[in-house]
């Protein structure tokens, strides 16, 4: 003898847990652009907060910028970090930052490589922009 059974009304039978499909495999591309995206919904995130003169933590500034850069390495594939940086685009993106952004930049910048770079530089002879 078995137990009275409950029918399950058909509007419950929908909450039920959802049979495990399998995830189609994720190209790079596809995850390159997920990665850019979020990079992008978390700048316009940063842009509203600018614009609500609030202050916006350091790591989360800097995560827009190492989001970008993972996505680019996701693109091309690239294993190594790039060696060349475009001076002038930095330059340009650098004197857009506010006072308290430039600052805080410069606190987290790894400051023994840059000694390194500017030690290269002195060997070089280049110690001036032109020459």
């Amino acid at each position: 003898m078995r137990g009275p059974q409950i029918r399950m009304p058909a509007g419950v039978r929908r909450f039920r847990p959802a049979l495990a499909r399998p995830k189609p495999p994720i190209g790079r591309s596809t995850l390159g652009q997920r990665i850019t995206v979020i990079a992008d919904d978390l700048a316009a995130i940063l842009s509203d907060a600018a614009d609500l003169r609030l202050a916006v933590p350091t790591p989360v500034t800097n995560a827009v910028l190492d989001l970008r850069g993972w996505s680019a390495r996701v693109f091309h594939d690239n294993t190594t970090q790039p060696t060349t940086v475009d001076g002038t685009r930095l330059l340009a993106y650098i004197r857009t930052l506010p006072d308290r952004q430039l600052l805080a930049l410069l606190a987290d910048l790894p400051w023994p490589r840059l000694d390194a770079l500017l030690d290269a530089i002195e060997v070089t002879g280049k110690t001036s922009p032109g020459s």
